[in-house]
């Protein structure tokens, strides 16, 4: 039997990332425009970490209530994606 690992949660690795990118630890408020991602369920809440970021850093966490590990995605949740992307370029 494998040792057993703990990994961080979502939230966690999200404030990770935000502190990687030198961001405030603060998530931003308000709060981005939820995002459509999973068929079926109400917008994904965000939490988002712009405030004071180096060149390129940027984090957020978009929640699903009710969702699964691997949703039925909505037809606008590819575009989405990309959109976050363009947005955020890496230097």
């Amino acid at each position: 039997m494998l040792p057993s690992r703990r990994y961080p949660g979502a939230t966690t690795t999200v404030e990770s990332w935000a502190t990687y990118g030198g961001c405030s630890p603060t998530p931003d408020s308000p709060a981005p425009a939820p995002h459509s991602i999973e068929q079926g369920l109400p917008p994904a809440t965000v939490l988002s970490y712009s405030t004071g970021c180096k060149p390129g850093g940027h984090a957020e966490l978009w929640t699903q209530a009710g969702g699964v590990h691997v949703p039925k995605l909505t037809a606008t949740f590819g575009e989405q994606v990309v959109d976050f992307l363009l947005a955020h370029p890496k230097p």
